[in-house]
């Protein structure tokens, strides 16, 4: 009884947990890039799970990228 199944590259991220907002930034660096977020979800190892459109999904792993490199320099 299950549709038809897609599979879609996903983009995966560490959030500093013990800092607020960390969710909402990262999604906010998204959406000045328009990019779309068509799933979000975390996994059991504390990591943010993106799906995003697939034209779009090189843009949001370079963000994703780049938010990391930020995080790791400020931390």
């Amino acid at each position: 009884g299950v549709g038809p199944v897609t599979i879609r590259p996903v983009v995966m991220l560490a959030l500093d947990q013990e800092v607020p907002g960390q969710l909402g930034a990262f999604t906010r660096c998204l959406a000045d890039e328009a990019i779309n977020i068509l799933v979000q979800y975390s996994d059991h190892d504390h990591h943010l799970v993106i799906v995003t459109d697939p034209a779009r999904h090189e843009d949001a792993r370079h963000v994703a990228a780049e938010w990391t490199t930020r995080s790791q320099r400020s931390g």
